[in-house]
């Protein structure tokens, strides 16, 4: 759908150069392989569809169930054989099914070069699903095989009758989404089409809450942030009064879309942090009053300390958030490369680019569950978020539902003096003379891994952080999508950078792989 977009762009730039018009635009048409998975007609087992309805009881609604991304149960699993058998090796992220259909459900999360047997196929399309020898399946356009896959008998087929084929089914949720600037699309048809192809868990809208809405009416299913920006930025939670949030929502109306409270909150620690405390959590009270559930928090990178939340400085923040059945939002970020965010490296590292090849990204088994000696490298950004499911764990509350409002890479204070030799290594100089933001990268990715496109490397990057996250996260909103000139270094709309149209019909098959 969106190279059919990009190909009527194309034919109204010819009319138009007929005409006449003196235009210059760079028009990028890439080739996409056809997933015969899509298409494929089986009897599979109903999913669920994925809900952004939330209740104010003290257990928060169930979190959306999703049939493309891993849960507890279905970690990563790096470099193990399965068994023996037909030889073949993963030439991507995939995922292992119960069955051979996209809407099976997920058994784990196999990570690139992971050796595989399999004993069967399920038909005799090229590529088809492949069935390995614990009786799982694999999309073979997926693996490298040592030998002839139509050697393998035919497994798998759907007996007698054809089964009923819904006309509309419902596609698969992606946990990946887009913090959008609503004031500076460049393309709104084309944002809608990855809005919707497919519908994703979190789309986040800055200053268009109709856009907002015409989101939420194209994916029900969906949770929509609305954001507005404002002069206070950071300070709101302490100059507005909670009546005066919701008064100003219930002007605007819809609340079927989830409010935005303050963004990156400044309180420091002592007595301004109980107070933020307190004023968060009768926001949180009278929003639920009114009808409206609220994205709460936004905090920025590094904001809150582990001890902190230790000590119980949020403890009630916490239970506000249960009680009311709204969402915690944080910001997460990276440096360089996304795995570089979960603290598994020292900073030396991203010297040396056999450390940052994906058969070291740790898996989610290989994260910390706990802090180690009560701290944390610095420079840990990625999954904070666990600080405070642990903290609900311990005084024995349900999880919150995490958002990240914001999600991508950046700069980070604390280690940015360390990323000016990269800077200088790579000609890194556009911009704020700095390695921040998607755009910024093309140089150090291609050096990293010359085996993908810089649309590649980035997409094996947030496949990798969609399995990595625990289920409570509900969603990423990678900042932004937007032409405005501040945030041309983020821009994920692909005017800036065209190659990003590859990024985002690679989000899109691997939400249906």
């Amino acid at each position: 759908m969106k190279i059919i977009h990009r190909i009527i762009g194309l034919l109204l730039l010819l009319v138009l150069t007929a005409c006449g018009a003196v235009i210059q635009v760079s028009v990028r048409l890439p080739e996409r392989p056809t997933d015969a998975a899509t298409s494929t007609i089986i009897a599979a087992p109903a999913t669920n569809t994925p809900t952004a309805t939330t209740s104010p009881t003290n257990t928060p609604t169930a979190s959306p169930s999703y049939t493309n991304t891993p849960t507890g149960t279905a970690s990563p699993t790096s470099s193990a054989t399965i068994a023996a058998g037909l030889s073949a090796t993963t030439t991507a992220n995939v995922n292992l099914r119960t069955g051979p259909a996209t809407t099976y459900t997920i058994i784990r999360v196999l990570l690139t070069g992971t050796k595989v047997q399999i004993v069967g196929r399920f038909d005799n399309n090229t590529p088809t699903w492949a069935k390995t020898t614990e009786g799982n399946w694999i999309y073979s356009q997926n693996l490298t095989i040592t030998g002839n896959i139509n050697t393998l008998p035919i497994v798998g087929i759907v007996p007698t009758a054809s089964p009923t084929i819904d006309p509309s089914p419902t596609r698969e949720s992606i946990r990946i989404g887009y913090n959008i600037n609503g004031e500076a699309v460049p393309d709104m048809v084309y944002l809608l089409d990855v809005m919707t192809s497919p519908c994703g868990t979190l789309q986040l809208v800055m200053n268009n809450l109709s856009l907002a809405v015409r989101i939420k009416e194209l994916c029900p299913s969906t949770i929509v942030v609305s954001r507005n920006y404002s002069a206070l930025e950071g300070d709101e939670w302490y100059y507005r009064s909670a009546q005066n949030f919701v008064d100003q929502w219930k002007r605007e109306g819809h609340p079927e879309i989830v409010r935005h409270s303050t963004n990156e909150p400044s309180f420091g620690r002592g007595a301004r942090l109980a107070e933020f405390v307190a004023s968060e959590v009768e926001l949180m009270r009278v929003a639920r009053a009114n009808g409206f559930t609220l994205a709460m928090g936004n905090f920025s990178v590094g904001i809150f300390e582990p001890e902190d939340i230790n000590a119980g400085l949020f403890d009630n923040y916490i239970r506000a958030i249960n009680t009311y059945g709204h969402y915690l939002a944080l910001h997460e970020y990276a440096v360089v490369a996304l795995p570089f965010g979960v603290g598994q490296w020292q900073v030396s590292a991203l010297l040396d680019r056999t450390r940052v090849q994906p058969v070291s990204w740790p898996s989610a088994l290989a994260l910390p569950t706990r802090l180690w000696s009560g701290e944390l490298p610095p420079y840990w950004y990625l999954r904070r978020g666990d600080w405070w499911l642990l903290r609900a764990d311990a005084i024995g509350v349900a999880r919150p539902r995490i958002l990240l409002t914001e999600f991508g890479w950046d700069n980070l204070p604390n280690i940015k003096s360390y990323i000016e030799p990269l800077r200088q290594q790579y000609g890194l100089d556009k911009y704020f003379d700095d390695m921040r933001g998607i755009n910024t990268y093309p140089n150090v990715w291609r050096w990293y891994w010359p085996q993908w496109t810089f649309a590649q490397a980035a997409c094996e990057q947030l496949k990798w952080a969609d399995m990595i996250y625990p289920p409570e996260y509900i969603g990423f909103a990678l900042f932004t999508w937007s032409t405005n000139p501040h945030w041309l270094q983020t821009d994920f709309s692909g005017r800036e950078n065209p190659q990003l149209y590859e990024l985002h019909d690679c989000l899109e098959d691997y939400s249906q792989n």
